[in-house]
């Protein structure tokens, strides 16, 4: 798949708007068009876009910019084939009370398409701008959000881990991405370690002092909410 120079980015985001709703209905009995979709490069065009319109001057990018995230977002629901979360375990070394690894909502709720997610986090770390970093975290958000069982499908991605190392760059998004691992915490009632090494070392790197504000906020918020934390935080390094 290859840009035209001679369209607007209105219309490279409404051509692809017309695939994806092939793409929907496709998806619903064969995995056949996704695959085609992957192996033509289509993500990886996804991404360049996405990229692309940021740094474009036209008056209409912000908005192209924004429905081509929702197209995406709804990208991660297609496919045939139902995702059931990895890598979670009723042993691992901290758990809250009351823990249980939910299971998926079902078609159009649930991530179905690890690569079409795969375009949003790739493009968040290449990110220049921050509109383009706070609307793909709000996206994101509404895809943890959507399904409680999201998180945990998309486990194995890292993506707040990932994160954690740019948002000391991004002041703009700083509050955003605590309030994902707030989510994490208070409503999928798990305790993501991996994110919280990062956060350690961030509070160690870190030049910006309002990020460790924040971070340090959120934090306190943890330790409040469970005795388990002054464990986990001596675990990780906090």
């Amino acid at each position: 798949m290859q840009q035209s120079d001679d369209l607007s980015p209105l219309e490279i985001v409404e051509m692809f708007a017309g695939l994806s709703c092939f793409l929907k209905d496709s998806s619903d009995v064969s995995q056949t068009l996704l695959d085609d979709f992957r192996i033509w490069q289509g993500y990886n065009f996804l991404c360049d876009l996405l990229l692309r319109l940021e740094q474009a001057k036209e008056a209409e990018s912000k908005d192209a910019l924004k429905d081509l995230v929702n197209l995406i977002t709804s990208l991660t629901t297609y496919g045939v084939n139902e995702l059931k979360p990895a890598g979670v375990t009723t042993v691992a070394p901290f758990l809250l009370p009351g823990f249980a690894v939910p299971q998926p909502a079902g078609k159009g709720h649930s991530v179905r398409n690890i690569q079409a997610f795969s375009v949003l986090q790739n493009a968040f770390l290449k990110a220049k701008t921050s509109y383009l970093a706070q609307i793909i975290l709000d996206a994101i958000t509404n895809i943890y959000i959507a399904d409680n069982a999201n998180y945990f499908i998309l486990e194995s991605q890292h993506t707040l881990s990932q994160f954690a190392e740019r948002i000391s760059k991004l002041p703009e998004v700083q509050t955003k991405y605590f309030e994902m691992l707030e989510f994490v915490v208070f409503s999928l009632n798990y305790i993501p370690c991996k994110e919280l090494i990062s956060i350690s070392i961030l509070l160690k790197s870190s030049t910006s002092y309002q990020c460790s504000i924040i971070a340090t906020k959120t934090l306190l918020k943890f330790s409040r909410h469970d005795y388990i934390f002054k464990d986990v935080f001596r675990e990780v390094g906090l």
